[in-house]
């Protein structure tokens, strides 16, 4: 974290004389740790510098982690991301335990920071992943500082930033992960 919000990582942010409670979801989002936290199936995967390299060897194949979800709370997901061919068909996507897509990013072929706010439809696990989808198999994607931030939790209901106000915020492009307990 920058110097201006260094109490990030002590759990409880002050802002303007207001305490709210930070939590930020994915685990090894940045992938200091290779690739612990994160599931691996129908492909490879490999972390250099802090960027997963993710290459699908079947439709479907993906990268991901599971994260506890709340029923209408609303939700901030970021990251970087890019595929090395146009066709790939590479998204980043969230969906629910019953395969119900929340949310679904196509990715370019330049690298490109995302950030998107959806409200949760249903309690329990959800995935953030990775995710090959179509049938060529010649090229791969890369991932980084993929963030996943309860924003109910952490500014109460109806109190929700927009994106452009989270980011005023919080203008760094990762924090670690923290469920907000400590």
């Amino acid at each position: 974290p920058n110097s201006y919000y260094p109490y990030c990582e002590g759990r409880l942010v002050n802002l303007g004389g207001y305490g709210v409670k930070w939590n930020q979801l994915v685990q090894n989002g940045n992938f200091a740790d290779g690739t612990t936290g994160w599931a691996t199936t129908q492909g490879t995967s490999s972390v250099t510098n802090g960027v997963v390299t993710f290459t699908g060897t079947a439709a479907s194949g993906k990268i991901q982690q599971s994260i506890n979800c709340i029923a209408g709370h609303k939700y901030l997901i970021r990251f970087e991301a890019v595929q090395s061919n146009s066709g790939d068909n590479y998204n980043m996507r969230v969906y629910d335990a019953d395969i119900s897509s929340i949310v679904s990013v196509p990715l370019t072929t330049n690298w490109t920071h995302y950030g998107i706010i959806v409200t949760q439809p249903k309690s329990g696990s959800c995935y953030f992943q990775l995710l090959r989808s179509g049938n060529s198999y010649t090229g791969h994607a890369q991932a980084k500082n993929a963030m996943y931030v309860d924003l109910t939790e952490m500014f109460g209901p109806g109190s929700e930033p927009t994106l452009e106000e989270f980011e005023a915020m919080f203008p760094d492009d990762y924090y670690e992960y923290n469920e907000g307990t400590e």
